[in-house]
C-alpha cells in the first residue's frame, strides 16, 4: 500500500509538472535563492557528495551489498531483490525523463538549469532505493529511527547537490523520493521474513 500511495505521488507531481503547474512556480523561486551562493568551492564540495547517487558508486555498491546480504542472509532471493529494487529504479528514472518534459520557468538570472527531460532525478532516486533497500534487507526495523534519519539526511544531501550544480529542479528530486521510496517499500514485500522458509528463484 505504501508503495502504490508514493507511486500515486510521482505520478501526481509528474502530471503537475507537464501541465506546467505550481511545482514549476516552486522550481524558479528555489533556483533563483540558490544561484546568489554559488561558488567554485562550493561547487566542488557539491560535485563530491552528488557522486553518491551516480551509477558509478551506485552500481558496484549495489552489487557488494547484495552479494553480502545474500550470503549473511543465506538467501540468493534477498540479494536478487535488492538489484532488482535498485535496478529498477534505474529504468523507471530514465523512462520518466524520456516520458516528462516540463514547460520549465523562465529565469531572469544566467542559472544554468538542464531545460528538458530532468524528471525524476535518477541521482536521488538511486541513492535513497540503494540505502533503504538494503538497510531493511540488513534488518533494519521501523524503531531503528537513527537508520531512516540518517538515509533522510544523505538523500537531502544528494537531492541538495542536484538542485545547486543547476542540472535538476526541485520537482525532479522531489520525484526521485517518491519514486525510490516506492520501490523500496515495493521491494521489502519481496523480501523473505524472519522465521518463514525463504524463497528461492525457479
Amino acid at each position: 500500500m505504501a508503495s502504490v500511495i508514493f507511486f500515486a505521488l510521482l505520478v501526481a507531481v509528474a502530471y503537475n509538472i507537464r501541465e506546467g503547474g505550481d511545482a514549476l512556480w516552486l522550481d524558479r523561486e528555489i533556483a533563483e535563492r540558490v544561484h546568489p551562493h554559488v561558488s567554485p568551492q562550493r561547487t566542488k564540495v557539491a560535485l563530491t557528495l552528488t557522486q553518491i547517487g551516480s551509477p558509478i558508486f551506485i552500481v558496484p555498491a549495489t552489487l557488494s551489498a547484495a552479494l553480502i546480504i545474500a550470503v549473511v542472509r543465506r538467501s540468493m532471493w534477498t540479494g536478487i531483490v535488492v538489484v532488482a529494487t535498485v535496478g529498477l529504479v534505474g529504468i523507471g528514472s530514465t523512462v520518466g525523463k524520456q516520458i516528462i518534459t516540463a514547460a520549465h520557468p523562465h529565469l531572469d538570472a544566467p542559472i544554468q538549469v538542464a531545460l528538458a527531460h530532468t524528471f525524476p532525478s535518477g541521482h536521488v532516486s538511486a541513492a535513497l532505493s540503494f540505502m533503504g533497500i538494503v538497510a531493511i534487507a540488513s534488518g533494519a526495523k521501523p524503531r531503528h529511527v537513527l537508520v531512516w534519519v540518517g538515509i533522510g539526511v544523505v538523500t537531502t544531501i544528494v537531492a541538495a547537490t542536484r538542485i545547486y550544480l543547476g542540472v535538476h529542479w526541485f520537482s525532479d528530486t522531489l520525484g526521485g523520493v517518491f519514486l525510490g521510496s516506492s520501490a523500496v517499500f515495493a521491494g521489502a514485500a519481496l523480501l523473505p521474513h524472519p522465521g518463514q522458509p525463504r524463497p528461492h528463484p525457479p
